[in-house]
């Protein structure tokens, strides 16, 4: 049962569903994200070079539209079968997420190029739109729609709560912006910092990803 109402009982709701099923979401996370960490972090150093912020960029959010979803979907596979008491494995949510994977690549991409086009317009309506569509992954594992009615069905969960959806993403993200600040402070501090000492950092800071994803499946539970 979903542990209270609001932002905060969200909030803590999805430390706990991390913290119960903590095994699977760092194994989860790692698998994906070390691989994506190594591919980044030597690109960034012996392709790019340092200083191409441009292509460095562009590799991450190719990474994360193609890739990094697959985290996503999986890791919303485990919290949905944990709260049915059922029993998730590593197997059942790779499965899960594989199947899913041309639906959550187009979500991915519809929604970076709908976020565009709204913040293109103003600040206000592509900050407004991210909270719209802020459990279109939630609702394209929990409930297997397509890509189209997954975005349509977060539109219509957020009516009513926009205040609601802000306030759990804002926190949560912040959260894990804190952490990965924290982790990665030796790459800002230090000038020189060997690529796979970089890769290492990033992957240990991609494990405070998960935990923003899970507070909103427990505001989508609130819902």
């Amino acid at each position: 049962p979903v542990g209270g109402q609001g932002v905060f009982a969200a909030l803590a709701d999805g430390l706990r569903h991390y913290v119960q099923n903590w095994p699977l979401i760092v194994a989860v996370t790692l698998i994906v994200h070390v691989p994506l960490t190594l591919w980044s972090s030597y690109s960034e150093y012996f392709v790019f070079g340092p200083d191409d912020i441009q292509q460095t960029l562009f590799l991450q959010q190719f990474q994360e539209v193609f890739l990094g979803v697959i985290a996503a979907a999986a890791i919303q596979h485990i919290v949905s079968q944990g709260t049915q008491q059922q029993r998730p494995t590593l197997w059942s949510a790779f499965r899960c997420a594989l199947r899913l994977w041309p639906r959550m690549c187009m979500i991915a991409i519809l929604t970076r190029v709908l976020f565009v086009i709204a913040f293109a317009i103003f600040f206000l309506p592509g900050i407004y739109f991210l909270v719209v569509v802020s459990l279109v992954d939630v609702v394209a594992v929990v409930e297997n729609r397509s890509a189209i009615e997954s975005l349509n069905r977060s539109r219509e969960l957020a009516r009513g709560h926009f205040w609601f959806l802000f306030a759990v993403s804002f926190l949560a993200y912040c959260a894990n912006l804190v952490f990965a600040i924290i982790i990665i402070s030796p790459i800002v501090i230090l000038d020189e910092v060997h690529w796979l000492l970089n890769a290492t950092l990033e992957a240990i800071a991609s494990l405070a990803l998960p935990y923003a994803q899970i507070c909103l499946f427990a505001a989508y539970r609130q819902l």
